[in-house]
C-alpha cells in the first residue's frame, strides 16, 4: 500500500495558508500594537520676534525646532492662544504645507500676531512619525479617509505684547 500523498500536501498547503493568514493580521494591526509612545515629541516652539507682511499686516516668528531622536510631523496648522481663554483663536488662515523634522531640523513661520490685550502664545500640532502615522497616511492615499493619529500641542512660552 502506497503512502497517500495528498494528505501531505493538503498540510503544506494549510500550514502555509495559515502563516500567510498571521503575516497579513500582524501587518494590518501593528499600528495598533506599535502606536506612538505615551510622551510627547521633544519638541520646542520658541518666538523670535515680529516682523511685517508685505501688506503691512504684523507677523509673529517662531522657530519650531526638533529637539528630541525621532522624526516628528508638524501638520500644517499653527495657532495662537490669548493666555485665560481655553479657546484657541487667531488660527493662521494660510495653509502651508507639512514638515517632517528629522531629529535636530528646525523650521521658523511666520504666523498672524493677535491683537487684543494680554499675553499670547504660539502652538504648533505634532505627531511622532512611526507605523501608526505612515498607516494613517497610507490610508488617506488609498481612501481618502485617514485613520487616528495622535497628535500633541506644542506651546510657546507666554509672551507679552
Amino acid at each position: 500500500m502506497q503512502p497517500n500523498n495528498n494528505v501531505g500536501i493538503n498540510v503544506r498547503k494549510c500550514f502555509f495558508i495559515a502563516i500567510v493568514v498571521v503575516v497579513l493580521a500582524g501587518l494590518v494591526l501593528s499600528p495598533l500594537w506599535l502606536g506612538t509612545p505615551p510622551t510627547a515629541p521633544t519638541v520646542k516652539v520658541a518666538f523670535i520676534g515680529y516682523t511685517n507682511s508685505s501688506s503691512s499686516n504684523r507677523l509673529a516668528r517662531f522657530r519650531v525646532s526638533n529637539l528630541g531622536n525621532v522624526r516628528v510631523y508638524r501638520w500644517d496648522l499653527f495657532r495662537t492662544q490669548l493666555e485665560g481663554s481655553p479657546a484657541v483663536v487667531n488660527v493662521d488662515p494660510n495653509p502651508r504645507t507639512s514638515v517632517i523634522l528629522n531629529p535636530g531640523q528646525s523650521e521658523v513661520l511666520s504666523v498672524a500676531a493677535p491683537s487684543g490685550p494680554g499675553r499670547w502664545r504660539g502652538q504648533a500640532l505634532c505627531s511622532f512619525t512611526g507605523l501608526s502615522f505612515q498607516w494613517s497616511q497610507l490610508m488617506l492615499k488609498l481612501t481618502h479617509q485617514g485613520t487616528r493619529v495622535r497628535s500633541y500641542d506644542m506651546n510657546s512660552e507666554w509672551i507679552d505684547k
